[in-house]
């Protein structure tokens, strides 16, 4: 909760953040607020009161509850009228729809400072701006290699460290060796085979005991009811009883998307690109059907009128990334970043750079009872003055007790 405060404050000084001058670059992404509720079922597993509001309301974030009257007439806004609680099944499964018998909402958590970034790609833009300014706010440009895939990482054996990255261009096929005293992986859905690839000559095995894997994502997008201004009364909503979230997009749509319920088939790649250009899948159905069971006005679209996002991420066991060092020194690791860490990057980021800086100006030891392994370090966060420490994020953890933990 922590570091998704502090980065809403960072996205909402976007500009500031990235030191960009406004007469040069006039148009970086926009923030879009909204608000969210997360629903609640009477005598049910409370797993937002139980374990994400008092995280909420440790670092101060506002919310309060909505009774089920109260929630019932701010869902109606975006169209959701059936209050019944719903299993989360497959559209084929021969019980979806029917309603769990004498199951009711007893309410739901209401958190009215939600908000999301509507284009990632412009953010994207909005980065290799920052980063590659002449006299910007970095000391030294940062050069890019596009079309470029990484095929090693050279290491010097004998010190058991990184010594840099063998590239080779995709288009030219020109090999290029790169000499970097620190190398990071955040290669999103490609960190688990990349992982393999950095420890493939074994003789210094990797220590992570959380891994990686990449699953593919299926997101549809759904024009919003007759009557609904997304714009003025869009909500982002949970439905964990159904299997569904929506969140407000632009152009007066929603998107719907799955959260990983046990009736979802789970699709692990080994090469992300298997996914590119891909037709959606079965998500997508079950997705946009739970939505209409809220909403029963929502257009279901099919043939051509359907609009998706088909990708994949990189998951842990317990959802949570890992932001770290590994066992070669000079080898950092930004991954497991799943579904919900693009909103946090700055933070994360600002937690990697921080380990690096300590350890390379040897403000903290390498090995030893004061190093990061044995010790993690703590991070301040700047927006919310408050310091975190960064055990949650560690390679050797144990999955966390209580979260949704993927088997």
């Amino acid at each position: 909760s922590a570091v998704a405060l502090e980065s809403y404050h960072i996205w909402n000084s976007w500009r500031d953040f990235l030191k960009l001058p406004a007469d040069r670059y006039p148009e970086l992404v926009k923030v879009r607020h909204c608000a969210s509720i997360l629903p609640v079922v009477e005598g049910g597993d409370d797993y937002y009161t139980e374990r994400v509001v008092p995280c909420s309301r440790e670092v101060g974030i506002p919310h309060e509850f909505l009774n089920a009257e109260q929630m019932a007439s701010r869902l109606a806004k975006i169209g959701w009228t059936n209050m019944d609680v719903f299993r989360p099944c497959m559209p084929d499964d021969e019980k979806f729809g029917e309603a769990i018998p004498n199951a009711k909402y007893k309410g739901g958590w209401y958190y009215p400072e939600t908000a999301y970034v509507s284009d990632p790609r412009q953010a994207t833009k909005d980065v290799f701006a920052a980063t590659t300014m002449v006299g910007g706010g970095i000391k030294h440009p940062v050069q890019y290699f596009f079309n470029s895939e990484v095929t090693s990482v050279t290491k010097s054996l004998s010190s058991f460290s990184v010594t840099g990255v063998e590239i080779s261009n995709t288009k030219s096929k020109r090999n290029t060796s790169l000499l970097a005293p620190v190398v990071v992986n955040c290669t999103g859905p490609w960190s688990g085979e990349f992982t393999k690839l950095i420890f493939s000559d074994a003789k210094q095995p990797c220590d992570n005991v959380i891994t990686t894997r990449a699953l593919r994502t299926d997101v549809a997008v759904v024009d919003a009811p007759a009557g609904v201004d997304v714009d003025k009364d869009g909500l982002v909503v949970m439905d964990l009883e159904a299997g569904f979230y929506m969140k407000p997009d632009t152009n007066n749509r929603f998107m719907v998307g799955g959260v990983e319920s046990k009736a979802d088939p789970f699709e692990w790649l080994t090469n992300p690109e298997e996914v590119m250009d891909s037709e959606p899948g079965p998500i997508f159905d079950a997705s946009v059907y739970r939505t209409a069971l809220r909403v029963p006005t929502l257009d279901i679209p099919t043939g051509k009128n359907k609009r998706y996002v088909v990708s994949s991420y990189d998951v842990t066991e317990d959802w949570n990334p890992i932001v770290d060092r590994s066992c070669l020194g000079g080898l950092y690791q930004v991954i497991g970043t799943s579904g919900n860490c693009f909103k946090t990057a700055p933070v994360l980021g600002k937690i990697v750079s921080d380990l690096i800086d300590r350890e390379s100006k040897g403000v903290i030891p390498l090995t030893g009872p004061q190093s990061h392994d044995a010790k993690p370090i703590s991070v301040h966060l700047d927006k919310i003055n408050r310091d975190i420490s960064t055990a949650l994020f560690h390679r050797k953890r144990k999955a966390r007790e209580g979260s949704f933990v993927l088997s």
